[in-house]
């Protein structure tokens, strides 16, 4: 991309003739890929109200799921009764 007196130029900017004279605007902190990586961090560690609603629910529900399926499973074992088969005769043929 032509460049002209007075236009802003990147740390990747090439000359492939002539004289270049640049002044450095940012460096540091006040470079652009710092103000790009601190906004970068900045996203990832904020985090939306509804995603705090959302690890408080799951908090709860994922134990509560667990916990009433591992009693199932023990009622089931425990019972003496035959339990019936989950799947009908034909799952056979589902494997051939």
């Amino acid at each position: 991309m032509p460049k002209a007196v007075g236009d802003s130029v990147f740390g990747s900017s090439v000359n492939h003739s002539g004289v270049l004279l640049v002044q450095a605007t940012g460096v540091g902190k006040d470079s652009a890929v710092a103000q790009i990586v601190s906004l970068v961090h900045q996203a990832q560690s904020s985090r939306p109200p509804m995603q705090e609603f959302v690890d408080k629910v799951s908090a709860v529900f994922v134990p509560v799921v667990v916990a009433i399926a591992t009693v199932t499973m023990l009622v089931r074992v425990s019972s003496h009764e035959a339990l019936p088969c989950p799947f009908p005769p034909t799952h056979h043929l589902l494997v051939t």
